[in-house]
């Protein structure tokens, strides 16, 4: 009881003497706000710019055009030689579009079958419900970063009004009908035969393959023995070859 009533009375005159200090201008370090503490009144210094930026997007090199594209279907439809392309399908209830991958997949899907969609709508099937299905799709498209597309319309699409319809809301919304053309590599021809020189280094080449497939063939011999006759330590197998300097097509 002594030890408390001392602290309460060491307490209650430091507040009296804090008061008394207060009046006469002085200033604690309780009375800061907490604002005032953890953010600094000077301006905030630039922030550093790093030198090399990483792109870590699997997609980056579909949008720059550099990523492989499909061959070989130019007398074949539908076509495969795109990286998106966009779908629009009809039936007697809904109508659906979605942005389809070259692997297959779906990425982007919008229809009338959703209920924050259909509850807006007077019909599933009309030409509104397609305009309000395009400009869903296409908002769809730029929050995900995809702004260029292939449309490969079907058969009877061309006298559709309401396919025509679609697709003029996708523009309007931002999204182009056509991709980027693929930048293809340099061709590079491989050994040039009329250099003497690169001639020769495949020849040498050659016989270094032939001469160490032979070596490897030995030391597999005489491991096979040495593990038969009871030896743990293998022969070491020879060193590869380094790679030339040219490529072959």
């Amino acid at each position: 009881m002594n030890l408390q009533r001392m602290k309460s009375t060491f307490l209650s005159v430091i507040g009296v003497s804090k008061q008394i200090l207060r009046q006469s201008g002085a200033k604690f370090e309780s009375d800061v706000p907490v604002y005032a503490k953890t953010f600094s009144t000077s301006p905030p210094s630039q922030p550093v710019v790093e030198k090399y930026f990483v792109n870590r997007n699997p997609r980056n090199l579909e949008f720059m055009g550099i990523a492989w594209r499909r061959v070989g279907w130019k007398f074949q439809y539908p076509p495969r030689d795109f990286y998106h392309r966009v779908i629009f399908e009809r039936t007697n209830r809904h109508t659906t579009a979605y942005i389809e991958h070259c692997s297959g997949k779906r990425v982007i899907t919008a229809s009338t079958r959703e209920l924050a969609i259909a509850r807006h709508l007077y019909s599933n099937v009309d030409l509104c419900a397609a305009v309000n299905i395009g400009r869903v799709l296409a908002q769809r498209c730029q929050e995900s970063g995809i702004t260029e597309i292939t449309c490969q319309p079907s058969a009877n699409s061309e006298r559709s009004e309401k396919f025509e319809l679609f697709q003029k809301a996708l523009v309007d919304g931002g999204v182009e009908l056509q991709e980027p053309q693929e930048v293809a590599p340099d061709y590079d021809p491989g050994i040039n035969y009329s250099d003497e020189k690169e001639v020769a280094d495949l020849h040498r080449r050659q016989l270094l393959v032939h001469t160490l497939g032979e070596k490897s063939r030995t030391i597999k011999t005489l491991n096979i023995k040495k593990k038969l006759r009871g030896r743990r330590r293998p022969w070491p197998y020879p060193t590869p070859l380094e790679p030339p300097s040219y490529t072959y097509n």
